[in-house]
């Protein structure tokens, strides 16, 4: 079972017990989402996602346990959580749609997805600024910012 608790760690020696409490309550839930395989804790888990955390292994632990759940629901919650991930964890969501890219099954859904999203226009404008930071994803990226109507990109 993945071990969860390093995200207790981003505590700080003076973080009140209530903060502390809550962190512990995080880590509970997402423990339950590792063993139930709820996709109502995916949301949870993509935005546990930091950049700036020590923990590279939990960070990497936590898109793989994202991966794991039914594709058709791991991406819409990459879909739905795209624009925060792109403010809070800009470079996990940048492996993220990596990894996504690297999958033909995976991306076909994705621009499925991606065309019937009720935030594509923002997703568009993510994709422009990760095939400028991947140009060798350009077929990808550019296949599915092609995917949506020209009036919403």
């Amino acid at each position: 079972m993945l071990d969860l608790r390093p995200i207790v760690g981003r505590s700080s020696t003076m973080q009140s017990l209530s903060e502390q409490s809550d962190i512990n309550q995080e880590y509970l839930l997402l423990q339950d989402a590792a063993t139930r395989k709820d996709a109502t804790f995916l949301p949870r888990i993509l935005l546990a996602l930091d950049d700036d955390s020590e923990h590279i292994d939990l960070m990497k632990d936590l898109i793989g346990l994202a991966e794991s759940f039914d594709a058709h629901c791991y991406l819409s919650a990459v879909l739905d959580a795209n624009s925060t991930l792109a403010k809070r964890a800009p470079d996990w969501l940048d492996v993220i749609t990596y990894r996504i890219m690297n999958s033909r099954p995976d991306l076909q859904l994705y621009g499925e997805l991606l065309n019937q999203h009720h935030d594509r226009s923002s997703i568009a404008t993510y994709l422009r600024g990760f095939l400028e930071r991947n140009p060798e994803k350009r077929q990808q990226a550019a296949m599915m910012i092609a995917s949506i109507p020209n009036h919403l990109r």
